[in-house]
């Protein structure tokens, strides 16, 4: 038997044998602090490993890596000529404004339309120096964080070794490690949403009614859609992940007004990074700074609408996209992760948070590249 919020359940001989073999290939004293501490350390050491191993010498492989790089790397000296101009800085940096920048770019897209990754390689830029791999760095440090996320929220909800071993799975997948070793926006873009899934989680666990609570996984998670566009159905997921929350829990919610205003609290939050981008980008047109007939970060989506049109409810790239895992992360690996989520969603009672989470998080990841495709 096993009890999950203490509703005694029969467990099924298979998943007996599977929780055997879970205790077997993690057999920890879960009372020792010290050493639960060191199996997290020795996880998070694993995969800083594989992820910064020779990172400085990588180097850019893809255009697009250097052109998200160029976008921060453009914010960073128009700043330092900025800051000479009003002589803070006693020496001009003589590179691209961002004017001329614009200027010389020219086509459509102007930029990447992914302003929160260009933000997070501009804070590289300011943390390592205005080099290559300042870049390759915030990636690594995105993933490493997404790890210890990923055994937090694991351990919160399903327990210490469920914690641990979800950690260790992300810690080895070469899918994530790739893009930990990149450029490219995912990495920075998963840390932000599992960052947003844990705030959340945090919230509903401890029974933390404020509304102001909700402010922060909202940034989280409204950060990474401006990260990466294709992100754009993740802010969707948790406003409804919210409202069946505040359903499975009503009587923590009992005043309707309350609960509306959670939503609405929640949705300003999600769609605040992307208002202040754009906001921006219209305070540098009446400056003078952007050109007048330059389209601003939601107006640069317009362009986007071909690419829009022509995507049509099918599952044509379920065959694709599952011989790439295959490839990439290996049967073995799947089969396990497929066990593994069987064996966590038998011990989370119906009708919980914690499931709905869970369900949302899985749905977000394999439902969108699974029904979608573009005609043509």
């Amino acid at each position: 038997m096993f009890t999950v919020f203490r509703h005694p359940i029969p467990t099924p001989p298979c998943i007996a044998r599977l929780n055997y073999i879970e205790q077997y290939f993690i057999p920890i004293h879960m009372n020792n602090r010290h050493y639960t501490t060191a199996l997290v350390i020795l996880v998070l050491l694993l995969a800083a490993g594989m992820r910064g191993y020779g990172i400085v010498e990588r180097g850019l492989v893809d255009y697009d890596e250097a052109w998200y790089l160029l976008e921060a790397k453009t914010l960073y000296n128009t700043g330092k000529f900025a800051l000479a101009q009003i002589g803070i800085l006693d020496e001009p940096d003589v590179a691209l404004g961002l004017k001329a920048f614009i200027k010389k770019r020219g086509t459509v897209p102007l930029t990447s339309i992914k302003p929160g990754h260009t933000a997070f390689l501009f804070l590289g830029l300011l943390a390592f120096g205005p080099h290559d791999y300042a870049g390759l760095f915030m990636s690594v440090i995105s993933g490493l964080l997404t790890v210890y996320l990923v055994f937090r929220l694991g351990k919160d909800i399903f327990g210490l070794r469920a914690g641990l071993l979800a950690a260790l799975f992300l810690a080895v997948s070469p899918f994530h490690i790739l893009y930990s070793r990149s450029v490219y926006s995912q990495a920075n873009g998963i840390f932000l949403v599992t960052l947003g899934a844990f705030l959340w989680h945090q919230i509903h666990s401890t029974g933390d009614r404020r509304l102001l609570s909700l402010i922060a996984p909202g940034l989280a998670v409204g950060w990474a859609f401006t990260c990466h566009f294709n992100l754009a159905y993740v802010p969707v997921t948790f406003m409804a992940l919210e409202a069946i929350a505040i359903v499975l829990n009503r009587n923590r919610f009992p005043v309707a007004r309350n609960r509306i205003k959670r939503l609405l609290i929640l949705g300003c939050s999600l769609a605040a990074p992307a208002a202040v981008i754009e906001s921006v980008g219209q305070f540098f047109k009446w400056l003078g700074v952007f050109p007048a007939d330059y389209p601003t970060y939601l107006g640069q989506f317009a362009h986007r609408k071909p690419l829009a049109e022509a995507l049509q409810f099918s599952t044509d790239q379920v065959p694709f996209w599952s011989s790439r895992l295959l490839q990439i992360e290996g049967a073995a690996a799947l089969i396990l992760a497929t066990i593994g989520l069987a064996i966590t969603m038998a011990n989370l009672r119906k009708g919980s948070t914690d499931r709905a989470l869970v369900l949302g998080l899985v749905l977000v990841a394999l439902l969108p590249p699974s029904i979608l495709s573009v005609a043509n």
